[in-house]
């Protein structure tokens, strides 16, 4: 598993830890089939992954929950797609791909047949995986910033937005009203009367 530098970004760190993950995986399929229907739990994968992964996500503020959820989905990616085809003869794959394909009903599989060369070139291409990565680790990255928003911050929108709504609101259109009567007008006095035409509050002075 590679090693990574203290000052590496998390989403560096972790791009290459399951990069070099699923590089594993493919170079050696074995490792998948020997494992069976079992979790990994030995030591060093624990160490050298899992713990490590965990510890650089809590340390960039996620919580505990965030921090296992994501390592889940990143931790099944590469296991998911080192299991589904041969990638070290991707060629073969490839071929064999496409002869199924080739062998379907047109009428029956209209989508699939007729572009057997971008299925079968998109087989085996380690693009859809690495491609797949960053955007598992992109999707993390902004729930977790969003999650770390400053409290004053959200309360000031808030407050905000809930000023707009009000601003746009038929309460305070009539309060804009009333505002601008002269205080002896009888408008004005007959409001007085019946201050539950508006909140508690928003009673002109």
């Amino acid at each position: 598993m590679a090693d990574t530098a203290p000052d590496t970004s998390w989403a560096g760190a972790t791009e290459t830890r399951f990069t070099a993950l699923y590089r594993l995986l493919v170079g050696h399929p074995g490792l998948i089939a020997m494992c069976g229907d079992r979790p990994w739990l030995g030591p060093q994968l624990l160490r050298r992954l899992v713990e490590t992964q965990l510890a650089h996500s809590l340390a960039a503020d996620m919580t505990p929950k965030q921090a296992i959820v994501t390592y889940r989905r990143l931790y099944l990616l590469p296991l998911g797609s080192a299991s589904y085809i041969n990638h070290r003869d991707p060629k073969d794959s490839r071929a064999l791909t496409r002869q199924a394909l080739a062998a379907l009903d047109p009428d029956d599989f209209p989508v699939l047949t007729r572009r057997l060369g971008t299925v079968g070139a998109a087989t085996a291409d380690p693009e859809v995986y690495y491609g797949a990565l960053r955007q598992l680790i992109d999707a993390a990255n902004r729930a977790n910033s969003s999650a770390r928003r400053p409290k004053a911050i959200v309360e000031t929108s808030q407050v905000h937005g809930k000023r707009d709504r009000e601003e746009a609101g038929p309460t305070s259109t009539v309060r804009r009203y009333f505002a601008t009567l002269p205080p002896s007008s009888p408008q004005r006095s007959l409001f007085g009367l019946f201050p539950n035409l508006l909140p508690a509050g928003l009673l002109p002075p």
